[in-house]
């Protein structure tokens, strides 16, 4: 994880390259103890992260830990003769939504950030319970 300090902000990723692994969570719980490493260690407060389309696996397991899309970069990747888009998405500390969100949450955003808030606050207290630091 590379952090971006003073800011409390850092940029994160990783990939499960053998397909066997795919789809039995453990990336959902290696997002869970990364989190709960950036906050309590690290001391971040926005975590930025990117999935490769068609990659929707990854892309569900972050947003089941409170990651919300932010954007896209258009042919960011050129595999197996085909470009890749990149999803880009965040995670913000659910302590200091007023502090990342300083005009509070645009109106256009509100029904997408206040469930990510939410899941978050759950991925954080399971981190909590699992995660020994």
């Amino acid at each position: 994880m590379r952090t971006t300090s003073p800011n409390h902000c850092g940029y994160t990723g990783f990939m499960i390259y053998e397909k066997e692994h795919w789809g039995k969570g453990i990336a959902s719980a290696c997002h869970i103890a990364r989190t709960y490493y950036a906050v309590h260690v690290l001391n971040l407060k926005t975590i930025f992260s990117a999935v490769l389309s068609p990659n929707i696996g990854s892309f569900k397991a972050l947003r089941s830990v409170g990651y919300f899309q932010t954007g896209y970069s258009l042919a960011a990747d050129f595999i197996d003769g085909r470009f890749r888009n990149l999803i880009r998405l965040q995670w913000v500390h659910p302590e200091y939504t007023e502090l990342v969100f300083e005009d509070g949450i645009p109106e256009d955003l509100v029904e997408k950030i206040n469930p990510a808030i939410e899941l978050a606050k759950k991925a954080l207290e399971k981190g909590k319970k699992e995660v020994m630091l």
